[in-house]
This record gives structure tokens, C-alpha cells and sequence, in this order.
């Protein structure tokens, strides 16, 4: 095979063996295998009927995602699909981390395929179970209906499992963890009336994972999670937990800094520790009213430590950024991204590069909350905060490219 294939398209075919753990046993013609990654739209020609009586005379007419699969699955069961996957996005990962980013196509057809297929058996086994009466509890695949693509879920991704601790992160750029929430003022009880401000109580989505990305271009990274090479294409959380994921995006220095606050348990879990910001949020999840949403999110800076220049041009006065910045705002059943061009301000864009200047000895906190403009919304609590610790930028070396069309 690596004499027919070329480098990259073997260790495709590698990757695929050792995620199938079948080593020599390959029962499909590389010539295909070759063909269907060069022509990466292909439509799958497998369908329920030919799955479920397999043969050689079939399997010929398949391609080879579809072959290997086909082949196996009565040995191995849907886990050599899972297997499969995860190897395939292992491998883009590295290929990512490399800087290849033109063969990064190969590997999301191959994706695709992987996930028709994962529709397509699992359509299957509902049938069969219908047929039965019986529940489809041997399909270990949970692809979300009408995610599609790499979404939420849409690659039949489990989830990975994350708690309500917040976690914190030393990283070759610098440091990052969660601040104290008790440190900051939000408005109280009765604000629209007596304007008193209060301590907030704890943050409701804790953080789990901050990113440093070099974006290579004069374009900013919209929809990071949507991203192949981002954090959240590595640890999506499971079904029933829901992120806010703040991208920073400074395209002036060619950075977005990533902050993933993920709540276990979403929406439940949130109703029952605060319905009235449930309700808040939940609503802005499922809007497509970019003004509501503008108007919605308050960012509150805080310098910890840092030179005098620094903490007297940054304030810490709460600011809905919306009206200063320009954002945008993506959504699935499982987070709500916040993207915040910061350039996009001339005001904003000179805080940041005196920032820059200073970076190394900054120790900078960034909490959001939801403004409450009526009674029954205070008092408010601020949502999810990461304070980031003597950051150099020099040292930012994950580098991504904008993709078109994620």
C-alpha cells in the first residue's frame, strides 16, 4: 500500500488499521482507497440492505470507509466505528499541529464518510428494533439529528466527561485559571431602584480550558468551535452539558484567545442554581436577534497586578461590549460562542496594544454576566471569568488558518 499511496494518504491508511485493530487483514483494493481520498465528495454507495447480508460480490461496489466497516462490524460491533473516528481525528490533529493545513481536507471527507456510515447503521439497528419491539440499546453511537457535519455531536462524539471544578492551566504562553467571583460588584436587589451594587455569588459555568491560537491571515477566527484544530473539536462535552465559549480576537496581532466555560448537567442544572439566568440565557441561546444579543453580554476587566500605565487605562467598569465591538454569535443544543473582534474599536484596539506591550507582567481578569434590565432578573451573577497571568505572545504556537465554509 505505501508503494501505491502517496505519504500522506498512508498514513491516512495507517491510522484507519490501527483504529480497526486488523492489521494485515485489509480486504479492500488501495486503487479505491486512493481514488475516493482524492475525490473527497463521493457519495457513500452502502445502503441498510447491503449492510445487513454482507459478502464479497457487495463489498466490492463499496467504498473503502464503507468496506472496512462493512466488513467488521458483525465481529467488532459499532465500537470499530468509534474507533475509527477517533483515529481519524487524532490524525487531523497532528496534521493540524503541523501546519499542513491543505491535507486537512482528505481527512474531514474522511469524516464525512465515517459519519453517513455511523447514520446509516444506525438507522439499521432502529429498524431492526422496530421490527422486533424491542429498544436499539446495543447502538453505541449518539449523532445528534440535524447536527450534520463536525457540529455538536455530529460526528457521533460521546462527549468527554467534565465536573463542576473549575480547572486551572500553565501553558508555554503563561497561566490561566478562575478568579474569585466574590471580588466583583453586580448589580443587587432593587438596583433599578436604589442603584446599590452587591458581591456577586460564585460563577455558574466553570472554566475548564483557555487556548492561545496564532491565526495566520488578516482575517479573524469566527466559530472557533467549529474549527477542526480548535480545543473544543478535541473535548466536546457530552449531550446533556452546555459551554460558553469566549473568542477574543485580536487580528492585529494576529491572535484569538479562547476561553471554554462548560457547565455539567446545561440548562437543568443551571434552572436549578439560577432559573432567572437560566431563562436569560437560554433565550439568547436560541435567538437570531443580533441587537438582543448585543445588548445582552457585560464584560467586566479587572488588572490584578500590573504597571500603573496599564491599570489606569484599564478600569474596572463594566461594559456591555456589544456596543463597543463588533461580535458575532454561533449556537447549537450544546454552547453559545461569543466572538469579540476587538479591533474592530479604535478605543479597544489601543487598551489592547498597550496590553501587549506590557503582557508579560499583566495579571488580567475577564468575567461576563448578563446585564439585568428588570426586576425579576437582579440580582445578577456574573456567568463565567478567567484570569490570565503574564502572557507572551512571542510564545503563542498553536497556529490555525480561517477556514471557509466549517
Amino acid at each position: 500500500i505505501k508503494t501505491t499511496l502517496s505519504e500522506e494518504e498512508a498514513s491516512v491508511m495507517e491510522v484507519l488499521v490501527k483504529a480497526l485493530g486488523i492489521e494485515d487483514r485489509l480486504l479492500f483494493d488501495a486503487t479505491l482507497l486512493k481514488q475516493s481520498l482524492l475525490a473527497p465528495h463521493s457519495s457513500l454507495t452502502s445502503s441498510s440492505s447491503s449492510l445487513s447480508s454482507p459478502s464479497r460480490k457487495q463489498s466490492s461496489s463499496l467504498l473503502p470507509v464503507d468496506l472496512v466497516i462493512h466488513e467488521h462490524q458483525h465481529a467488532k460491533g459499532l465500537m470499530s466505528v468509534k474507533q475509527l473516528r477517533e483515529g481519524v481525528i487524532a490524525y487531523k490533529q497532528r496534521l493540524l499541529e503541523k501546519g499542513r493545513y491543505s491535507k486537512v481536507a482528505v481527512v474531514l471527507a474522511l469524516q464525512d464518510a465515517i459519519e453517513r456510515v455511523e447514520m446509516t447503521l444506525k438507522k439499521q439497528k432502529e429498524e431492526e428494533a422496530k421490527a422486533t419491539g424491542k429498544l436499539s440499546e446495543s447502538i453505541r453511537v449518539d449523532h445528534d439529528q440535524g447536527g450534520g457535519g463536525d457540529d455538536e455531536g455530529g460526528d457521533g462524539h460521546e462527549g468527554k466527561s467534565f465536573d463542576a471544578t473549575s480547572k486551572t492551566g500553565k501553558e508555554i504562553w503563561g497561566k490561566w485559571e478562575q478568579p474569585d467571583a466574590t471580588k466583583f460588584q453586580v448589580r443587587g436587589k432593587g438596583y433599578l431602584k436604589n442603584r446599590v451594587k452587591v458581591k456577586s455569588e460564585e460563577f455558574l459555568f466553570p472554566l475548564q480550558h483557555v487556548e492561545f491560537l496564532k491565526v495566520e491571515g488578516k482575517e479573524p477566527l469566527d466559530h472557533v468551535c467549529k474549527h477542526p484544530g480548535s480545543w473544543w473539536e478535541a473535548n466536546k462535552p457530552g449531550k446533556d452539558d452546555f459551554g460558553l465559549v469566549f473568542n477574543i480576537q485580536v487580528t492585529s496581532i494576529g491572535i484569538s484567545a479562547v476561553m471554554y466555560h462548560i457547565l455539567p448537567g446545561g440548562f437543568a442544572a443551571l434552572d436549578k442554581e439560577c432559573p432567572r439566568v437560566a431563562k436569560m440565557l437560554k433565550e439568547l441561546a436560541e435567538t437570531d436577534d443580533k441587537i438582543k444579543l448585543d445588548e445582552a453580554f457585560k464584560f467586566i476587566p479587572r488588572v490584578v497586578t500590573g504597571p500603573f500605565i496599564v491599570r489606569c487605562a484599564v478600569k474596572e467598569t463594566p461594559v456591555i461590549m456589544g456596543k463597543k465591538v463588533v461580535q458575532k454569535y454561533f449556537s447549537s443544543d450544546r454552547y453559545l460562542e461569543v466572538d469579540v473582534h476587538v479591533d474592530s474599536s479604535y478605543a479597544a484596539n489601543a487598551i489592547i496594544k498597550l496590553a501587549h506591550a506590557y503582557s508579560v507582567n499583566i495579571e488580567v481578569d475577564m468575567v461576563w454576566l448578563l446585564e439585568a434590565k428588570k426586576e425579576e432578573h437582579l440580582p445578577e451573577r456574573v456567568l463565567a471569568g478567567a484570569r490570565l497571568s503574564n502572557v507572551n505572545f512571542a510564545k503563542v504556537d498553536r497556529k490555525v488558518q480561517v477556514l471557509k465554509n466549517i
